[in-house]
């Protein structure tokens, strides 16, 4: 089995262009981001189980769709995948957090992920 882990971004998030927080395309490289966030903490939020036959950076779209509140909370209802139960009352996964797979660190960005090479 690997492991997918959520990392949530701490007390920063109002500081980020608005461009960003809404899905706006501004062009930022990973040395821009890495401005953006210098001196950010983040918090660990949730642990995936996957099976070593799957590509973990494949499931980079259904993380980030299992912790974000669409219907109902997400912590609200834990996927299959979920190995540690997530803290209650915890956010949605959002621009600046991070997901790490056994190979990959990724930032979410207003669309999509970027690979960090950190």
């Amino acid at each position: 089995m690997k492991s997918i882990i959520v990392y949530h971004l701490c007390g920063k998030t109002r500081e980020l262009p608005m461009e960003l927080t809404f899905g706006g395309d501004v062009g930022l490289t990973e040395q821009a981001w890495k401005g953006q966030l210098e001196g950010a903490s983040y918090k660990k939020v949730v642990t995936f189980l996957v099976g070593d036959h799957q590509e973990a950076d494949e499931l980079l779209d259904t993380i980030f769709e299992v912790t974000n509140t669409i219907d109902a909370p997400w912590y609200e209802n834990p996927d299959p995948l979920m190995a540690t139960e997530p803290p209650h009352q915890f956010r949605s996964t959002s621009v600046g957090d991070i997901i790490v797979t056994p190979k990959n660190k990724w930032l979410v960005m207003g669309c999509g992920f970027e690979k960090l090479d950190v």
